[in-house]
């Protein structure tokens, strides 16, 4: 019947449940609770919102999102509807006191992070500071997303910032995060040099021929090796033709 209910539509679901019942609240925690122990993610956060949206205070809802935020990685939000419950029992405290220890251990992340990025900014032991944030990244301790989303709020030298830890991300081997924190670089500075080398480099260090030549072919004055770079893609892409 679970899976049946997955071929209409969320709001149409919804409609009928509530025009048919007067325990809405519960089928709707029924149903989210169901969904995650078949592993169908998509619809736990929509019945659980829409459930704590008809009665805000119930034990069950709040329970039930903080329990599934903090799964799903939003333990801030997770924490945010834990703290409304009145009077938790002991494994709501627990649960209550770990996020609280994980959120003090993101912000501890976050300010040394921060800390890093400010030293690479101003070339205060700059390769050190560099080693640190790619080793992060590394470790999964930051993720690209929050190392944009900290120079973009904080960081005046964007584009120097992301080149440095992108070169050091590629010396280790780390390429998925290297195109992205490139690309960002790209948009706070079109012109910057080394952004377009290193991403034309890269580029055509896997064969991304195409993409390559667009980057390196806007260095206004390139050296020797961009120019061979550039004269081997043409002939590259001549051959394929």
């Amino acid at each position: 019947m679970l899976t049946e209910l997955l071929n209409f539509e969320l709001g149409e679901i919804m409609q009928s449940i509530e025009a048919e019942f007067e325990q809405a609240v519960d089928i709707y925690n029924l149903l989210a609770i169901s969904y995650y122990e078949m592993g169908i993610g998509d619809y736990i956060l929509p019945y659980l919102d829409r459930a704590i949206a008809l009665k805000p205070k119930d034990i069950n809802t709040l329970t039930n999102l903080g329990f599934m935020l903090n799964l799903f990685g939003e333990p801030k939000s997770a924490y945010k509807w834990l703290v409304q419950i009145e009077a938790p029992d002991q494994a709501i405290m627990e649960l209550i006191d770990e996020i609280h220890v994980k959120l003090r251990q993101q912000e501890a992340e976050s300010n040394e992070l921060k800390f890093l990025l400010r030293r690479i900014e101003f070339d205060v032991d700059r390769e050190e500071s560099v080693h640190q944030v790619a080793a992060f990244l590394q470790n999964r301790e930051v993720s690209v997303e929050d190392i944009n989303h900290m120079v973009s709020t904080h960081m005046i030298q964007q584009d120097t910032i992301l080149n440095s830890i992108a070169a050091e991300c590629y010396q280790r081997g780390l390429y998925e995060e290297v195109i992205p924190l490139l690309k960002q670089s790209y948009q706070y500075n079109s012109n910057n040099t080394d952004t377009l080398f290193n991403l034309g480099s890269i580029l055509f260090d896997i064969k991304e021929f195409e993409q390559a030549y667009g980057f390196l072919s806007q260095i206004q004055e390139y050296d020797e090796e961009v120019g061979q770079m550039l004269e081997q893609i043409k002939g590259a892409t001549t051959h394929e033709r």
